[in-house]
This record gives C-alpha cells, sequence and structure tokens, in this order.
C-alpha cells in the first residue's frame, strides 16, 4: 500500500485500438485542445472549442471566449489553428497534415507543429492533441459508507496524462481520473500517485475518456483486494439540471435545481434536496418525467433504487407533474426538450413553452476588462434568475445589470436595463451552437463611445461558478442507507480500513 492506495493488479493489456477507430462518426460538438498547458508559448491555443459550422467542406471549430479557430485548408490538406478565425489563408498558430483514412474532423491523432518564435521555425510538438472530450464528468454510486468514497462529485478537464485527458475533481487539487498507457486503463487516484497506484481502476483501452457509463471499476477494498463496484458510474452529464420558467408560466411547483443521485436504464436519475420530487426517464415513452411526489410514499426510494440494480424501472408508474420526449438525450438538461405540465382540471398534459430544464451554472463571472476602462463596470458575477425569451439569463445581485439572450441576432448580451426585448446592450458575443449558456459564447465586443461602434476585447472572459453539486449530508446518507439495503446487508458491513489507507482518503479529499 502507499499513501491509502495500491498497484492495480497485473493483466494481459488488451489490443489497443487505433484513434481512427476509436473516434468515428459524427464530429463532436466540442474539442478539447490540450498540451501546452503551463505558461507555454502559444499555450492560449490550448482550451475548449465548439464546434462552429463548416469550412472549406469540414468542420470548423472555434475557442469558446475567443476569436482562435480549428479549421482545414483544403488547397493544403491540413488542419489549422488560427487566431484570425475563420478564413481562407495558410497563415496560423499551428498545423497538422490530414490524416488519410481518418475522420473528418481533427481528431486525437493528428501530429501538430507549433510555431517558435525563437527558432524561426516549425517545431513537432507531440504532446499538443485535439480531443473529443467533455470538459466535465460526474461521478456517482460509491457507497459513503465506502471506502474511497471521496471519488464521488464533479471533474474538469485538467490537461493529459498519456495522450489522454486528465480530469480533476472540482474544489480537489489531488483527486484525479488518469489514463495508464501501459496497462490500458482508467484510475481513480490521488494527484502525488504514480505508474499504477491508485484507488479505482476501469479497463479502458478505447475509450478516448472516461465519461462512458459501460466501464467497469474496481475499488481497493479492505485486506488489500480488489473489487468491482457495479454502482459506480462516471458519464458525461450535468450534475445539476435546473428546472426554469419564464414570466408567463404557472409553474413554480416543479422549479428549482435537482442533483444526480444515481442512474437508471443507462441515464442518469435527479433528486431535488428537500423535496420528494425527482426527474427520471421512462424508457417505456421515451420519456423524462419530472414527479413531484416520487417519494412521498413509505419505502419508494428503496424499491426504485432496487428496480435501477436489477434494469426493472418498468415496475414504476410514470406518473409525473410534466415530461418532455426524450428524442435520444442523454439527460434532461437541454434546453430544445418540449415540457408538458399536467392540468388536474383536464386530466392531461399541455405543453408550456416557458417552462425548460437546462444544464447551465448557477452563476456566472465577467472577467477581464480593464479596469478604469469604458464599460469596465459589466465585471462582476451574475446569478441565474430563471428564463428571458425561453433561454438561461443572469443578473448581478441587486442590480438591473443582465447578460441575457438574443434569439434573432443568436448573440448573448450584456445589459444594463435589465432583461428586455431589445437589440440594444452594453457588449455581445456570438453563441456557439448548440450551447445554452453564455460561459460558451465566442469572443466579446465592447461598446466603444470614442468610435460609436463595437470593439473586440481579447481579454474577456467568463468564469462558471458551479455550487457544491453533491446531495446535502443527510439525504446523501439516506440514499446511501436505502442503496445499502437494495444491495443486501452484507455490502452494508464493510469495515473500516486500516489507519494508513484511512489517511490516504483524507489526502485524497483535501
Amino acid at each position: 500500500l502507499l499513501g491509502g492506495a495500491a498497484r492495480a493488479p497485473c493483466g494481459g493489456r488488451p489490443a489497443a485500438m487505433s484513434h481512427a477507430d476509436m473516434q468515428r462518426g459524427d464530429p463532436p460538438n466540442i474539442l478539447q485542445v490540450l498540451g501546452l498547458q503551463g505558461k507555454r508559448e502559444n499555450e492560449d491555443i490550448c482550451g475548449e472549442y465548439m464546434r462552429a459550422g463548416y469550412h472549406q467542406g469540414l468542420p470548423a471549430y472555434r475557442k469558446c471566449g475567443s476569436n482562435i479557430a480549428i479549421r482545414f485548408m483544403k488547397a493544403s490538406r491540413r488542419w489549422l489553428i488560427d487566431r484570425k478565425g475563420l478564413r481562407d489563408s495558410e497563415h496560423c498558430v499551428a498545423w497538422a497534415e490530414a490524416e488519410a483514412s481518418g475522420p473528418s474532423w481533427p481528431s486525437m491523432g493528428l501530429a501538430w507543429k507549433v510555431w517558435d518564435s525563437v527558432a524561426k521555425e516549425w517545431v513537432a510538438t507531440p504532446e499538443v492533441k485535439t480531443l473529443d472530450a467533455p470538459s466535465v464528468l460526474s461521478v456517482f454510486g460509491r457507497a459513503n459508507d465506502g471506502l474511497a468514497n471521496q471519488v464521488n462529485g464533479e471533474y474538469q478537464v485538467a490537461g493529459m496524462d498519456n495522450g489522454r485527458p486528465l480530469y480533476r475533481k472540482s474544489g480537489s487539487s489531488r483527486s484525479v481520473i488518469r489514463y495508464l498507457e501501459s496497462e490500458g486503463r482508467w484510475l481513480f487516484s490521488a494527484g502525488h500517485h504514480r505508474e499504477n497506484h491508485c484507488l479505482a481502476f476501469a479497463e479502458g483501452c478505447s475509450s478516448p475518456h472516461p465519461g462512458y457509463g459501460n466501464l467497469q471499476w474496481n475499488f481497493l477494498e479492505e485486506g488489500g483486494r480488489w473489487a468491482l463496484d457495479t454502482a459506480v458510474r462516471v458519464m458525461d452529464v450535468p450534475s445539476k439540471c435546473h428546472v426554469l420558467a419564464g414570466k408567463e408560466a404557472g409553474s413554480a411547483p416543479i422549479c428549482g435545481t435537482y442533483c444526480l443521485a444515481g442512474f437508471t436504464e443507462g441515464r442518469p436519475l435527479y433528486m431535488r434536496p428537500g423535496t420528494q420530487a425527482v426527474i427520471r426517464y421512462s424508457p417505456s415513452n421515451d420519456m423524462w418525467l419530472i414527479d413531484l411526489e416520487a417519494l412521498a410514499e413509505p419505502g419508494i426510494l428503496g424499491r426504485f433504487l432496487q428496480w435501477m440494480q436489477r434494469g426493472e424501472t418498468s415496475q414504476a408508474k410514470d406518473t409525473c407533474t410534466a415530461c418532455a420526449k426524450a428524442n435520444g438525450s442523454a439527460h434532461p438538461g437541454h434546453l430544445e426538450l418540449e415540457w408538458c405540465l399536467f392540468d388536474p382540471s383536464k386530466s392531461r398534459h399541455f405543453f408550456d413553452p416557458n417552462v425548460r430544464c437546462v444544464a447551465a451554472p448557477e452563476a456566472i463571472s465577467i472577467l477581464g476588462r480593464a479596469p478604469g476602462a469604458e464599460n469596465s463596470d459589466i465585471c462582476g458575477e451574475y446569478k441565474l434568475v430563471g428564463l428571458h425569451v425561453g433561454w438561461p439569463a443572469y443578473q448581478k445581485p441587486n442590480e438591473r445589470a443582465a447578460v441575457r439572450y438574443c434569439p434573432k441576432a443568436r448573440r448573448w448580451a450584456i445589459d444594463r436595463e435589465g432583461l428586455r426585448d431589445s437589440d440594444l446592450c452594453v457588449a455581445y458575443a456570438e453563441s456557439a451552437p448548440g450551447a445554452q449558456h453564455p460561459g460558451r459564447a465566442f469572443e466579446w465586443h465592447v461598446w466603444d463611445r470614442s468610435k460609436s461602434c463595437f470593439a473586440v476585447d481579447a481579454q474577456i472572459s467568463v468564469s462558471l461558478v458551479q455550487e457544491e453539486a453533491l446531495l446535502p449530508p443527510a439525504e446523501a446518507a439516506k440514499l446511501a442507507r436505502t442503496r445499502s439495503e437494495a444491495e443486501g446487508e452484507a455490502a452494508a458491513k464493510r469495515r473500516r480500513f486500516t489507519t494508513e489507507v484511512t489517511q490516504g482518503q483524507a489526502l485524497l479529499g483535501a
């Protein structure tokens, strides 16, 4: 044992899939550019990129909060990373030859060359990768009485390790999910662990990132043995979803924040803290359901968890307060889902266009405008306050200033006059296709009174402020108790590990 961890058992490494085989299919909506973090030249090309249509016949991507783009040049058959955006030019910061038989988008198999201003030449930089990987992953299912229960929570992409994305737990500098190429495994470990020292592992050489619900996680248990925990899932779903309503909707009972509480039928289950409400998936109708009284009946939570584990959620009645056709969505927090609310007077559900369920941050911070500059007062924190024209809206506490969406222009606007239907604003940014909050907008333009026009301010950025995503301790404990009952008394009677392992766990959760 080493600091509450152990070496994963040796095993034959399965044959690795090629990068091309790993990333075939439709072009992703999000790409991560990783590899230059750490105050290196041109490190600004790293970050999250959103798909921005097509350029010269192939998908193009733009970095969030910036004009930096990844685009294809047909004449040279190269992928380019260019600070000047989507233009027809061979000028760029980095380039890579397109793969002859690879995907039709900039995949992880590309060999990038980055401009070196000192050497004044293009330098091969194998650590730079473009990865089809989510920015945030949610981990759930490890029982509170289990060893290494600190793995539960939200993880953000923080770099790259062994050619795959590295994820670090939000609010923690030590708990990570990393890839070990020599064994073809994903590992849960503390940041100081090396090689195959870990708290848990999953076979996954064919997975470009760990957010696939089919990975099977083996955890270190007492006595140094490894045991499969089938309840643990690492998935590309939000840890929270917000049910919001516009001013016109009389839907206050279902509105609020729902926290990730489990998985069923390959889909997440969300619970609203302090209430009996849940959002769950109905496989028989391919619908998302909001049930305000799902946990009202004594013992229903325990039975529901049993149905989840046995794959028998069809036994749960599909009664609900609101529902939306899932249309293949992985979670309910999609702005385009149309919700129908139950009308008791007519005993049926009716579509309500003023209700949406979104996976948006609870607050955002506008940063970067130089102090003393014109309109520098746009900086600050804005809270999620509801819907405006069907989109999430943010407002400064105790002020009128707001960040709102303009559907006609497809832009996010910062407006001192608050939530109004107007094209007038202080600053704006084009929204990335498919994005549902201003954290995924492109570069910001701020009004310049001296020039009577909007001017790009490349220093402005949007930081997402997300509060603790886990259920409150009392409700988490209740959920853990009922899960233990469903799993059987044996699983509920695990003994605590040695003092050394416990101390290691404290380090992991620090």
